[in-house]
């Protein structure tokens, strides 16, 4: 008996460490979400209100650092990204210039 219960907890604690790990980078996945906007020269660029913007500080504060650095890319939350799928690939005027968004996921 004792033969056996030491390899099955052996397999027990490997399984149980495997479905941990998984876990842990599928949770990483779901929430690890980010936005990165630059300057861009669109022709077909859009104008985006601020009552958008009111939904969406982190695009909010992309758009003003990206308007001083030319290029930024910050970690938003999963509602956020959710709520800003659309802007994906588009360019959006703000403030006078042109953007482009685009939504990242590792």
């Amino acid at each position: 008996m004792k033969k056996i219960l030491l390899p099955l907890i052996i397999v027990l604690c490997i399984v149980i460490g495997f479905f941990a790990v998984m876990g842990y980078y599928a949770y990483r996945h779901y929430t690890d979400k980010y936005v990165h906007v630059e300057v861009a020269n669109c022709s077909n660029a859009e104008h985006i209100a601020d009552d958008v913007l009111k939904d969406l500080p982190t695009l909010r504060k992309a758009l003003e650092i990206a308007k001083k650095e030319g290029r930024v890319t910050l970690k938003i939350s999963v509602e956020e990204f959710n709520k800003m799928r659309h802007l994906s690939g588009y360019c959006v005027e703000y403030e006078g210039r042109t953007y482009r968004i685009l939504l990242v996921t590792p």
